[in-house]
C-alpha cells in the first residue's frame, strides 16, 4: 500500500523562485507535479523547511480522501536514490548556499530547483 514515507521517496521537483512585493522580498518553494503544494520563507531554507510540511500535509489529506495523488512522470522505482542536486540563481547569497549541506552546487537561472 502506498503510504506516506513511499510518496516522500519519490524524486518530485522541488522549485525555489525569489518574490519581491510591497512586504519585501521572500522565497517561494513549491512542488511542480502537485497543484497547490507551495510555502514561503524569508529564507531559501526555511522556503523548503515549510514546504516539506505543506508535502506532507497534502500526501496525507489526500490519502485520508482516497484521492489520486499524482506521481513524477519520470519515476524509476522504488528503490532510486536521488543525489541531493541544487541548482541556484545569482540572487541567492553566499550564506545561503553555504547552509545547503551534502548538496551539489550548480548555478542556473531563473529558478531554484531541488530534486
Amino acid at each position: 500500500m502506498k503510504d506516506l514515507a513511499y510518496y516522500k521517496r519519490l524524486p518530485y521537483t522541488r522549485r525555489i523562485r525569489l518574490e519581491d512585493d510591497d512586504a519585501g522580498p521572500y522565497f517561494v518553494a513549491f512542488v511542480e507535479e502537485l497543484n497547490g503544494v507551495e510555502a514561503d520563507g524569508a529564507s531559501a531554507l526555511e522556503a523548503l523547511s515549510h514546504l516539506a510540511d505543506a508535502f506532507e500535509d497534502y500526501i496525507q489529506a489526500m490519502l485520508g480522501w482516497g484521492d489520486r495523488i499524482p506521481e513524477p512522470i519520470s519515476w524509476p522505482g522504488p528503490d532510486y536514490d536521488p543525489p541531493a542536486v541544487a541548482r541556484l540563481t545569482r540572487a541567492v547569497g553566499k550564506g545561503e548556499v553555504d547552509r545547503i549541506s551534502d548538496s551539489t552546487v550548480k548555478q542556473q537561472e531563473p529558478e531554484f530547483e531541488f530534486a
